[in-house]
Formats: structure tokens, sequence, C-alpha cells
């Protein structure tokens, strides 16, 4: 946590340096069944975060609903 404490006073925007967070594998992959949600929702004029990894609408969590194939 220090580190990314640290970023917010440095601009990375001009150096070819970047620091993202490190997740485990499983995070990932709920990370990116998440992004079109979220893509879609910024689209449509909505606020959409992704929080480790759980996608915020509007600062409420968001709830696939599934419907199985037929």
């Amino acid at each position: 946590m220090c580190i990314k404490n640290a970023l917010r006073r440095v601009d990375l925007r001009r150096l070819p340096y970047n620091v993202t967070e490190q997740y485990p594998a499983e995070v990932l992959e709920r990370r990116k069944s998440l992004v079109g949600h979220m893509m879609q929702a910024r689209r449509n004029g909505k606020r959409a975060v992704l929080v480790r990894d759980k996608l915020l609408f509007d600062g409420r969590p968001f709830v696939q609903t599934f419907t199985p194939p037929q």
C-alpha cells in the first residue's frame, strides 16, 4: 500500500512505466468476466468501477442474472 500512496505524487503518464495491482488467477478471471458489463454501463452513462473482483454501478454491487441455455 505504501507504493500506491507514493504514486499519487508522481505523474507516470509520460514515462514508460506502469504500476498495477497483482491479483490471484481466480480474481483475474472474475474481473475479466465483469469488464464487458462495466463498459456497457459506462456507455449508458452510469458510474461503473471494479473493486478487486466486484463490480459496482453507482456505488451499488452488480448482481449478474444467469439464464440457463435452452
